[in-house]
């Protein structure tokens, strides 16, 4: 089968590198499938086999200074680089989707997770507490916290709505965390690809306290260019 090379480097937001960080790529059971170390300069490299992997992360001292940088439904069919930033905030389980209209009047809605370090130490007895329905994750974020790149070309919030998501994890059926839902205009997308990257960037105020997540988001064949 033929093979290519994922690569990049792991840095935190003051472009330190980050060496000895751990750096793996994920099954849909998120499975390592791959995994490697960062060298002294904070660089990686996998040979992977073609196809589609449904993320990769790193990260590098988890939970005690640090959360996790993810990308989320790699397509590895060409070599790809992706650096990543971490600090103690992390962008989790990313998604998009079109809204459907005439493509001069479409938008993007974009799904995503936030954690805080700061918010975990502060809030994990919430998770063992029964009577406790919300896991309070992370802070309160306005539009000016978040920004979003589509292939890395920042794009305007056009609007931003707190979600009340399920913890679907065992154990913690009966309860739920907040995620976001934004609304973004597709001025970034370039219909002659199959694969649009999309970047989330996070800043809390409150915190000071940064993330990133990216997620590649397959152009739908209706609105590719041939």
């Amino acid at each position: 089968m033929e093979s290519f090379k994922v690569f990049g480097k792991l840095t935190d937001f003051y472009g330190h590198s980050m060496a000895d960080g751990v750096v793996c790529m994920k099954d849909a059971k998120m499975n390592d499938v791959y995994l490697t170390h960062t060298d002294q300069y904070g660089n990686y490299s996998f040979d992977v086999e073609a196809g589609d992997y449904v993320a990769i992360g790193g990260v590098k001292d988890y939970i005690d200074s640090k959360l996790e940088y993810w990308c989320w439904n790699l397509p590895v069919y060409q070599d790809m680089k992706i650096d990543m930033q971490i600090d103690r905030m992390e962008v989790y389980g990313i998604n998009a989707f079109l809204i459907q209209r005439a493509i001069q009047n479409a938008s993007l809605m974009i799904y995503f997770r936030p954690m805080s370090l700061t918010y975990y130490y502060k809030n994990k007895d919430s998770i063992e507490d029964i009577n406790c329905k919300f896991i309070e994750a992370s802070p309160e974020l306005s539009k000016n916290e978040v920004r979003v790149f589509i292939n890395k070309k920042a794009v305007s919030i056009i609007e931003m709505s707190k979600i009340k998501e399920r913890a679907m994890d065992k154990g913690l059926e009966e309860k739920y965390l907040y995620g976001y839902l934004v609304q973004v205009p597709i001025d970034g997308i370039n219909r002659s690809l199959e694969y649009q990257r999309i970047d989330i960037e996070l800043s809390s105020s409150i915190t000071k306290e940064k993330g990133q997540g990216t997620v590649f988001w397959r152009t739908p064949p209706g609105y590719q260019l041939k």
